[in-house]
């Protein structure tokens, strides 16, 4: 027990001092178990990819194993409020910093379930809105964060491209969008984000007549967005990369990217900027489960991306030599890639120079059953 509370305090400690010391270190909470849910907080040298283990949260929820492609821990930007999503259960743990990052409590509503295929979460830039992706009553839920860290529900809505497994959905870098990708539509919905953190339904785009789409169908998965807020790009369960321009309108101009060509990889369910492609032109990359056709193993492409104009060129492939099948999340920061690797792998990678992944660290969560989420602090990239 004291060992549990000095840990809690080197936590309260590192995350009390000023951003700047954070230029080295990052830390890494995991998530998704598919039974009773912890979140297993790690620090990250981001030079050496050597990984601590710091303290455990317990959720008091049940896991269920995430979607790979959607987020089931979000962190207030200043670290005083943590989230995990018990999707296994249906609720929304709060963990906050003032309360020595003990829990505060477990939020849901009758109108919100999320078993059995998981969901998502994700926090607005202000650290006033929490929004979750609900898989079985396939809906999505906005949360209120009040001042302790606890979540007052605001109210439910089904996007109007009509009921979906909603697994995944982000929050836009101005803070002003909400996007909610419907794979079984071959859609995504974007919604505004209210000054009272309720969601106005703005439109949505197919891309059901994409040509490429009419020859290899498209399932929008993982989205993540360019730094201005005004393009989407998306994962997909099918076979190309997927994107969508982002205006006051909403979702316009729906475009499929079949670039990655790479031997064996399919389903590239992620699609993440990389900081410089953030920012406008650099590496973007795609991450595939593996496992899906026998033999087939799960790889990291480095896709080369422009935004104005836009274009997305291969460029290279790695096979990772995970100790599991499967691989889920990935997150970059500089030049170090951190993939989940299911059952409870984490592996650290290092960016080359031509877009490749060397591995540095694996790391075994021994706390972790079903781990496929996780979230990274800072999350700048």
């Amino acid at each position: 027990m004291g060992r549990y509370f000095a840990s809690i305090a080197l936590l309260m400690a590192v995350v009390a001092v000023a951003p700047v010391s954070f230029a080295a270190t990052r830390y890494v909470i995991t998530d998704d178990n598919g039974g009773p849910n912890t979140a297993s907080v790690y620090s990250l040298d981001t030079t050496t990819g050597a990984m601590t283990l710091i303290t455990v949260l317990q959720a008091g929820g049940r896991g269920q194993g995430g979607t790979f492609s959607g987020f089931t821990v979000a962190l207030k930007q200043d670290a005083s409020c943590v989230f995990v999503f018990d999707s296994g259960s249906s609720d929304i743990a709060a963990f906050a910093r003032a309360a020595r990052y003990g829990k505060v409590g477990n939020y849901s509503n009758p109108v919100l379930n999320s078993s059995p295929f998981g969901g998502s979460i994700a926090i607005t830039p202000n650290g006033k809105w929490l929004y979750a992706s609900y898989t079985e009553s396939q809906n999505i839920g906005a949360w209120r964060v009040n001042s302790n860290c606890s979540l007052s529900f605001i109210a439910a809505y089904v996007p109007s491209v009509g009921a979906d497994s909603f697994s995944t959905l982000g929050v836009t870098p101005n803070g002003q969008g909400l996007v909610v990708p419907a794979p079984n539509h071959q859609a995504a919905e974007a919604f505004r984000i209210n000054s009272n953190g309720t969601l106005t339904d703005v439109n949505f785009v197919s891309w059901k007549d994409v040509f490429t789409c009419t020859q290899q169908l498209c399932f929008p998965l993982g989205v993540d967005f360019t730094k201005d807020s005004e393009l989407a790009v998306f994962g997909d369960s099918g076979e190309p990369l997927l994107s969508a321009n982002l205006t006051r309108n909403g979702l316009t101009n729906p475009q499929a990217w079949p670039v990655v060509n790479a031997p064996g990889f399919s389903f590239p369910v992620l699609a993440i900027l990389g900081a410089d492609a953030y920012n406008g032109s650099g590496s973007l990359y795609a991450g595939t489960l593996g496992g899906q056709v026998p033999g087939e193993e799960p790889q990291v492409a480095t896709i080369k991306f422009t935004e104005k104009p836009l274009n997305l060129q291969m460029g290279t492939a790695t096979v990772i030599e995970s100790p599991n099948l499967l691989d889920g999340q990935i997150a970059t920061v500089g030049n170090i890639m951190i993939i989940a690797e299911q059952f409870n792998a984490i592996g650290v990678y290092r960016i080359n120079s031509d877009g490749s992944v060397t591995l540095l660290n694996t790391v075994f969560d021994e706390n972790a059953s079903s781990l496929a989420s996780f979230s990274m602090y800072p999350n700048t990239r």
